[in-house]
């Protein structure tokens, strides 16, 4: 069924949501943003009321959510100045408890896009993991029926699940990007082409997509190649950063014993 709903926020993530739930049919009625021209740019493209005052939300009976969707510090600050009663409002964060959210109604809860998400980047919906959750069996209900009209995979998790999610995809996600940077700088230094480890990088990922990640490692700190990884340390004594991070990862790597597979878990290999 078709829903009239607000967005507060206008960043990468505002755009997001409110241009996913508008494929969905849904009536985006306003968009809210500090930035009144970044608030009507992201409203002329869904067809929506830019608004740079809370004080004219539109808080109507027939009104059916509130998404909040700015800077996780931000988020308590602007529940607050919502008066919409009982009406259903969330959040869009991982690291953020939905109960920041529960002087502004009863009905609250979280439509988590677990996905990097840039402007401009093009988003393969149906393989993306949304969260939602909800204070009352009602509020879920409609926040996983929005969740369903984004993507085919969701999923509801509590604020300490979430959490544990958000962090995870720090490990996965940014520390594994951060790593690639540094690859990359380093080679730069050398007069060296980044661009050979680009089927490396993607290899690494497929691998990933395929089976688990701990049947896959290999290297010196693996297979306990000390004379390889000593000459790897001799290059690096002019990067102590980077010594000290190959030093942990190496040891980490050495140090990991894999949970063991459930019964009934599969894993599909090559």
């Amino acid at each position: 069924m078709r829903k009239k709903i607000a967005i507060i926020g206008s960043g990468n993530v505002a755009t997001f949501i409110a241009r996913a739930l508008r494929k969905a049919n849904n009536n985006i009625t306003q968009v809210y943003g500090r930035d009144f021209e970044k608030a009507n740019e992201l409203a002329r493209k869904i067809n929506a009321e830019p608004i740079d005052n809370l004080e004219h939300l539109n808080t109507s009976a027939d009104m059916d959510a509130y998404i909040i969707a700015v800077n996780d510090d931000a988020i308590e600050k602007v529940a607050s100045q919502l008066n919409i009663e009982n009406k259903i409002v969330m959040h869009t964060s991982g690291a953020t408890s939905k109960e920041v959210l529960s002087n502004s109604s009863a009905n609250y809860g979280v439509l988590y896009p677990y996905q990097t998400i840039r402007r401009g980047d093009v988003i393969d919906l149906s393989n993306m993991c949304m969260f939602f959750d909800g204070s009352n069996e009602d509020t879920i209900l409609l926040i996983e029926e929005l969740a369903f009209e984004v993507t085919s995979f969701a999923l509801q998790a509590n604020d300490e699940e979430r959490l544990r999610y958000h962090l995870a995809a720090v490990f996965a996600n940014n520390f594994s990007n951060h790593l690639f940077a540094l690859a990359e700088k380093m080679l730069q230094d050398y007069h060296l082409d980044f661009e050979t480890l680009r089927p490396i990088i993607l290899q690494t990922a497929q691998n990933a997509m395929l089976t688990s990640p701990a049947k896959n490692q290999t290297g010196p700190a693996f297979r306990g190649d000390e004379k390889t990884m000593a000459k790897h340390i001799e290059l690096l004594e002019s990067y102590p950063d980077l010594k000290a991070i190959y030093a942990d990862l190496s040891s980490s790597i050495k140090k990991f014993e894999p949970n063991p597979i459930e019964d009934g878990q599969e894993i599909t290999e090559d």
